[in-house]
């Protein structure tokens, strides 16, 4: 059953699509992951670090000095089609912390005279350059005078209409057009594509032109220029910590709870949980309200359903397991969630938490003889009581334990364990259950539980995990 948000969740709303055209955007949030599906993910050097006060979530740190992020080569920074110019945009956030010659992306190497474009800030002005081939002499150029204010956020928007022609560059100061001067130098006739990585935080040929600031939601499109309208709604919603998207996070979603004062099911598969005992909703939940659970005979069912079962009849399938815990009490042994029915028989899998304070999900072959599984588990995972947490498993239906994964708060961790053969899961007639299992319903959640969701079919990116963590940690929902 589709339930309306209401005036309790924030929710994505962009005018205009954000992903046509997006071949890179970095995030920052606790990783130098590429959001996109290209996996243009960054390595660090030097110490390059993390903080929350980020205009979307976290932000990048550069220290000014020998700290700076490089991603390896790709045609799709290389703005070419092999004989002409073709269209781009590049977009950052950037809060300086000194003001002084620097580069924001950069995909130039002077040694070797690899040179294709930068785009940054030279002491004086906002630049930006395409180059020919291997001379900085032949190029387009854009400058605008600019005197930025230290400890303050910038969004800084540069397009190309692919042209070859310097009119055809434009710039945009948080979110306006903005009008510089346009310059041409030598012979330009496009840009060739060079083997060369790209940098962030600094020019790929001169490091010493480094940021001494922070940098947020960097964003690369390629055969794409952004019109006003768009750079004007980007500007709009991410000065008010809304990202303009979001990953999928539909495709694979066969059930959502949400615990908005019932416990209905968000997607058309209608998978409504029933409350055993006195399982309330409450207020004060990660988004809106959630559902509360008292430790004692009271829990949450949902009537078996091939949904729950992660096989197709003959293999495991991927799948991801995602929710919001606060424990009110620590130190019993307790299920979160799962699909078991018996020790031995109508077993499946469970997501625990064990008196030691591990945290763990174990998948379970049919027969306990002997204990076949594999599971993933961190160990001591330092939850304290009142404070939420966000929990995601995830598997790629391998068989292997090597196929687990899980995250709290976004940040990967775990050991992977086996026993016995495992050989996969066998679809049983076993209930879904929440807050408890129901073969024991002795290991019951003394908490709250909010935002619960199962995806079949599919296993969420750690950039995907990030998304919905960061998203949902700020109270914005990532379902429309």
């Amino acid at each position: 059953m589709i339930i309306p948000f209401g005036f309790l969740r924030k929710v994505i709303s962009s005018t205009f699509d954000f992903t046509t055209g997006l071949v890179a955007s970095w995030q920052f949030e606790s990783n130098f992951l590429d959001y996109t599906s290209n996996n243009h993910d960054a390595t660090a050097v030097g110490t390059v670090t993390f903080s929350a006060d980020g205009v979307v979530g976290k932000r990048a740190v550069f220290d000014g000095s020998t700290d700076y992020l490089t991603v390896p080569d790709s045609d799709d920074f290389s703005f070419t089609d092999g004989v002409s110019d073709v269209p781009f945009t590049l977009c950052a956030w950037v809060n300086f912390n000194s003001v002084s010659n620097c580069r924001f992306l950069s995909k130039l190497l002077s040694a070797g005279d690899l040179w294709e474009w930068t785009f940054g800030y030279n002491g004086t002005s906002i630049t930006v350059a395409c180059y020919h081939f291997d001379s900085s002499a032949n190029r387009i150029k854009l400058d605008y005078p600019w005197s930025p204010t230290t400890n303050t956020w910038y969004h800084l928007v540069v397009t190309y209409d692919g042209s070859e022609t310097k009119e055809g560059l434009k710039l945009y100061l948080d979110g306006t057009e903005v009008s510089p001067t346009l310059s041409e130098g030598g012979t330009y006739t496009g840009m060739t594509n060079r083997s060369h990585p790209l940098h962030i935080g600094t020019n790929s040929g001169f490091v010493s032109q480094s940021l001494n600031g922070r940098m947020d939601e960097v964003k690369i499109y390629k055969n794409r220029e952004l019109t006003q309208a768009e750079v004007t709604e980007m500007h709009t919603l991410e000065n008010a910590a809304i990202s303009v998207f979001t990953s999928d996070f539909l495709s694979g979603l066969v059930a959502s709870w949400q615990f908005e004062s019932n416990f209905l099911d968000y997607t058309v598969n209608n998978h409504d949980a029933t409350a055993v005992g006195t399982v309330t909703n409450t207020t004060g939940g990660i988004i809106g309200n959630s559902a509360k659970f008292d430790g004692s005979a009271d829990y949450l069912t949902v009537p078996d359903h091939n949904d729950f079962s992660f096989t197709d009849g003959v293999n495991d399938v991927p799948f991801t397991l995602c929710l919001w815990v606060k424990f009110d009490v620590l130190g019993a042994f307790t299920i979160l969630l799962g699909k078991r029915d018996g020790s031995t028989t109508d077993r499946e899998y469970e997501i625990y938490l064990n008196t030691s304070g591990d945290l763990g999900l174990q998948l379970l072959s049919p027969t306990n003889s002997p204990d076949n599984r594999i599971s993933i588990s961190q160990l001591s995972a330092g939850f304290v009581i009142n404070t939420w947490y966000h929990i995601a498993f995830t598997y790629d239906g391998s068989e292997t334990k090597e196929g687990l994964s899980m995250y709290i708060d976004s940040v990967s961790v775990g050991t992977l364990d086996s026993l016995g053969t495992y050989t996969g899961m066998t679809g049983s007639t076993s209930l879904f259950a929440m807050g408890s299992s129901v073969y024991n319903t002795a290991l019951e959640l003394d908490g709250k539980l909010d935002e619960v969701k199962v995806y079949k079919n599919r296993k969420l990116t750690q950039a995907d995990i990030t998304e919905m963590y960061t998203l949902e940690n700020a109270g914005t929902g990532v379902l429309p």
